[in-house]
């Protein structure tokens, strides 16, 4: 068999795959096998999600609700947030992405204090989350250092 057949074989194959996995997509959504609401998984037939009370936040000076036990990150995400800061060096824009408190791409500033990673820290009634400017800033310390 010539590598053109196979390669036009592979390829009909990974059309044909990616057909059924849509399909059976369509067909869990037509069953209503989850529900999606404000950007956030109400049921799901695998997960429980434990929320706890609706609770409001600010985000850069504006209200934003979320739940108790909810990680920052997934609350401003639910509230159509994707960019949570930008890169120290060249400003382009950051967001989730480790979502496990290992990469730096959601550090922001909670309450006053620089750096926070909101993929792993939980929402609180009344907080305080502003995008973060470059390395951070803390009062009274001036800018973080480069070395740091």
């Amino acid at each position: 068999m010539s590598t053109k057949i196979l390669l036009i074989l592979l390829c009909y194959c990974y059309d044909w795959l990616n057909m059924l996995s849509l399909w059976r997509l369509m067909s869990a959504k037509k069953q209503n096998l989850w529900q999606v609401s404000n950007l956030r998984i109400e049921e799901h037939p695998v997960l429980n999600f434990e929320r706890g009370e609706r609770i409001s936040f600010f985000y850069n000076d504006r209200e934003v609700e979320g739940y108790l036990n909810e990680t920052i990150a997934a609350a401003l995400h639910a509230a159509g947030v994707r960019k949570l800061g930008e890169s120290p060096e060249l400003h382009r824009p950051r967001g989730l992405f480790c979502a496990i408190g290992n990469c730096s791409s959601c550090f922001m500033v909670v309450d006053g204090e620089p750096n926070t990673r909101v993929c792993v820290m939980k929402v609180k009634p009344g907080m305080r989350v502003e995008e973060q400017k470059g390395r951070g800033e803390v009062k009274g310390l001036g800018k973080v250092r480069k070395n740091i």
